[in-house]
């Protein structure tokens, strides 16, 4: 935590410049090297707080666990092996900014190559200048209309994208529409996936930091066509009733009838009828129990 105090501020350090004298922004990677010949751009274990160039909703700015990119770490993999690039080569992109711990722990991973910058991604699209990229992974705010506008841009993008939203998008009437023509893949976590919530403005610095979970939520994706061969290596890893593979307990559905029924959107038909069915197989074990006690 930031101190106030004078006395305290004595006691630091003067902070060291970039070569080129210039300030380096909060929370993005420097891609050269610090002064001490080291690769820059591991990001502070304690989070920052940003002034964001656009409106923000404190429920939306969440940073997504470790858990969930490890579930997806070996497809990616796949992907720069379809790209013939190392995986550190392998240009990410997320274009929803909170803390940027989304680099911190791709690198952990091996993936060194990730775009996530506090710049509004509307203006991007708007503007036609978003950054190249190879597959776009992403957290995007639930709110308003965030995932389908960045389900549209995805689906327009004609690349390999991952986007962590909850169980209920695949309900969506945008979703069915924009998805008819292609086969997303669906990757749910053995455990439900928390999320971590910082401070997310200077007018609100005295926000709790907390963890939470309010619905389940898992990968929703699409290899493309161009990624037919990392599309196959990885389905043929998978085990899709049981979960397991190369996922690490991840569970991979090819479909939303494949989806576990503790990840079923509570609408989906098929909840409701194995529900029932569940109701009606406890009533007759019961009544079979107590029969025999009789």
């Amino acid at each position: 935590m930031q101190s106030d105090n004078p006395s305290r501020k004595k006691k630091k350090k003067p902070k060291k410049k970039n070569e080129d004298g210039k300030k380096q922004q909060a929370g993005f990677l420097d891609s050269g090297r610090g002064n001490d010949g080291q690769e820059a751009g591991h990001l502070a274990d304690k989070p920052q707080v940003f002034e964001y160039p656009y409106a923000v909703d404190e429920d939306d700015h969440c940073e997504t666990c470790e858990e969930a990119y490890e579930d997806i770490a070996t497809i990616l993999e796949h992907i720069a092996e379809d790209l013939n690039k190392p995986k550190k080569c392998l240009q990410i992109y997320d274009p929803y900014f909170c803390q940027g711990l989304v680099i911190k722990s791709f690198e952990k991973l091996g993936f060194s190559s990730v775009y996530n910058k506090l710049e509004d991604f509307y203006e991007k699209v708007d503007s036609k200048s978003t950054p190249d990229f190879d597959v776009l992974v992403t957290n995007p705010p639930y709110s308003g209309d965030h995932i389908e506008r960045i389900l549209k841009f995805c689906i327009a993008s004609k690349k390999p994208w991952f986007l962590l939203v909850p169980n209920w998008v695949y309900m969506k009437e945008y979703y069915m529409n924009l998805t008819k023509n292609i086969k997303p893949i669906y990757i749910t976590p053995a455990k439900r996936y928390s999320y971590y919530s910082p401070r997310v403005s200077r007018t609100n610095v005295k926000s709790s930091e907390r963890k939470t979970s309010p619905f389940p939520s898992f990968w929703y994706a699409d290899l493309t066509a161009r990624h037919g061969r990392a599309a196959a290596v990885f389905l043929a890893n998978q085990t899709p009733t049981r979960g397991g593979g190369e996922g690490g307990g991840a569970h991979l559905a090819r479909g939303p009838r494949q989806l576990p029924e503790r990840y079923l959107d509570q609408n989906d038909p098929a909840k409701r009828r194995l529900r029932d069915l569940a109701k009606r197989k406890k009533k007759r074990k019961k009544k079979k129990s107590g029969g025999a006690e009789k």
